[in-house]
């Protein structure tokens, strides 16, 4: 995004991108306006919830 010189965007996660999406927005949460999940779960796999 830097690169672009996007300062913000409204980001859509389906499926495992949604995954991606949330690991985005807890990283950098200044860079995303709005965020959008379809068909997709938390990123917990197994007992690892850590998050």
């Amino acid at each position: 995004m830097d690169a672009l010189v996007i300062f913000k965007a409204h980001v859509l996660g389906i499926s495992m991108g949604g995954m991606i999406a949330q690991e985005l927005v807890l990283n950098y949460p200044e860079k995303v306006e709005k965020l959008v999940l379809c068909s997709t779960i938390s990123g917990c796999i197994g007992n690892d919830h850590t998050r």
